[in-house]
């Protein structure tokens, strides 16, 4: 539990120096491509330790993970290079495809195809 907790930190952490070096939408990306990379690890463990820590470690990642999304939309919609009304709580459904996929030789490609989909969608010029 504590290594989820100090992942956690790291990876919400990563979100206001990600803006400092990137544009807000570049760093989303980045952002979310480490998302992905812990849920790969995340799905990993045993499916027993897994189905255990399962609630407890989704609900105290959760609102971490959100606020650190929000903080990387907002700063993409004061540069209009993302859409206004999304929230972190609208792109934390958008991309659970990133930890859901399976581990399959193609998962990279496809991971990466569907955060472009999603990507292009938060664009304020996107229909």
């Amino acid at each position: 539990m504590a290594v989820h907790r100090s992942n956690v930190a790291d990876l919400v952490a990563t979100a206001p120096v990600l803006l400092q070096q990137n544009e807000p939408i570049d760093a989303l990306r980045t952002w979310l491509e480490r998302l992905a990379e812990y849920g790969r690890i995340k799905k990993g463990l045993s499916g027993a330790m897994h189905a255990a820590m399962h609630d407890q470690l989704a609900s105290e990642g959760y609102a971490p993970i959100v606020q650190a999304m929000d903080q990387l939309l907002q700063a993409g919609a004061a540069d209009s290079t993302i859409r206004r009304e999304v929230s972190g709580e609208d792109l934390l459904l958008l991309v659970g495809f990133l930890w859901r996929l399976d581990l399959t030789d193609d998962r990279d490609a496809r991971s990466t195809r569907l955060l472009s989909l999603v990507l292009h969608g938060l664009r304020p010029d996107a229909p």
